[in-house]
């Protein structure tokens, strides 16, 4: 499934690398594909519930080539939205280097119960 991930975080590169890793004053997005929680494991062994997760990585673009997409430092707790315009997750984590690995984002629908139980308790 494509979704949109969405925030103000760095453009690219971790700390230290030389890329532009300060907070964007423009809200960016990017367009990205959901990966298999196997692909995730393969990255990041049996370290989380993937249950709780959910990951993108690249895209394809239309000439048959691949870019590498995703969230960086500054875009946490922002959404990924899901095609029908539904946020899909809330950006937890990936690799310090941007783009070179998998954003994982805490799941919206995993822990959609817990949620509205809590808004109808306040």
């Amino acid at each position: 499934m494509q979704v949109t991930e969405v925030g103000w975080g760095a453009k690219a590169g971790a700390l230290g690398s030389g890329a532009d890793t300060s907070v964007q004053n423009d809200l960016r997005k990017v367009e990205t594909v959901v990966k298999s929680d196997e692909y995730v494991q393969d990255q990041f062994g049996n370290q989380f519930n993937y249950d709780h997760i959910v990951c993108t990585r690249e895209v394809a673009i239309d000439d048959g080539s691949v870019e590498s997409h995703g969230t960086c430092g500054g875009d946490s707790g922002g959404p990924i939205i899901a095609p029908d315009g539904s946020v899909f997750g809330a950006t937890s984590f990936g690799l310090v280097a941007c783009a070179l690995g998998p954003s994982c984002y805490t799941s919206a629908v995993f822990f959609k119960d817990f949620v509205d139980g809590g808004i109808a308790a306040a």
